[in-house]
């Protein structure tokens, strides 16, 4: 052995020693990749919705109507009521809106009706005034008693 070398004893085989060069490397990746896996959930708008009805759901590509203050001519039944918040200013509120329409897709609903836009306070209040407003969209998904009026 030369001087300034590291004595490895014969029982350490190679995939030891390359396992052991390996690891330590690794921890430089996981942070990043944490990092990256929270951007893209806070990427998303936060949905919350609660049923009244169960309905099959309606396809991926279903068209859902919006209905903001005038109701449709047509019965219909009240699924439940949905809504989709704006997290961060990253996100549009095109987003926020098709989060919605997915959400009553997902419900069986054929619109929305009463859809209301405000916002959400969140964050501590007092001394140090860490306040976020969101933009929340909300309103009542509803499925028409008729296939006629769905469309």
């Amino acid at each position: 052995m030369r001087h300034g070398e590291a004595e490895i004893p014969e029982e350490v085989t190679e995939v030891e020693i390359r396992q052991h060069m390996f690891f330590p490397r690794i921890q430089y990746l996981i942070a990043p990749v944490l990092i990256l896996c929270l951007a893209i959930v806070a990427c998303a708008p936060a949905l919350r919705s609660t049923t009244f009805q169960s309905f099959p759901p309606q396809p991926t590509d279903y068209p859902i109507a919006i209905f903001r203050t005038k109701l449709p001519e047509c019965p219909y039944d009240e699924v439940g009521i949905v809504s989709s918040r704006q997290r961060n200013k990253l996100i549009s509120m095109a987003s926020v809106m098709e989060a919605l329409k997915s959400r009553a897709r997902e419900m069986g609903g054929d619109a929305i009706v009463a859809l209301s836009e405000s916002n959400e306070v969140q964050g501590l209040i007092g001394q140090s005034g860490l306040v976020d407003r969101d933009s929340v969209l909300s309103g009542t998904v509803i499925r028409f008693r008729s296939r006629d009026c769905a469309h």
